[in-house]
């Protein structure tokens, strides 16, 4: 059984070392290929027009991002406590603190 594993561990090595060889030929393949592209006379005025566009998009993006992580950041530090759900589960009336959805003991609240 030593010489199975053995073995196994071997033309699995050699597999991976082969696969990786391969696989590292074709990334340079695509990569000579999209720099090719990209260098193009054609591809570079089609690209020159929308730039600005793009650019003024990500900045939004960033922007939205940046307000989404604030307000995400200062939710979670600021919410402390049980959430007022310390009756084991159970409900008492009134609205739920977590919007009616399950409750941190796995039970699921009535309305």
């Amino acid at each position: 059984m030593g010489a199975f594993k053995t073995g196994a561990m071997v033309g699995f090595g050699i597999g991976y070392m082969q696969g990786a060889k391969a696989g590292r030929q074709r990334y340079e393949q695509i990569q000579q290929k999209i720099k090719k592209v990209s260098e193009s006379p054609t591809v570079k005025k089609a690209i020159e027009p929308v730039k600005p566009i793009v650019n003024a998009k990500l900045e939004s993006g960033k922007e939205l991002m940046g307000s989404v992580m604030s307000k995400a950041g200062g939710a979670k530090s600021g919410s402390g406590g049980s959430g007022g759900n310390s009756g084991g589960g159970t409900r008492s009336g009134g609205s739920s603190p977590s919007g009616g959805a399950a409750s941190p003991s796995g039970s699921i609240p009535t309305a």
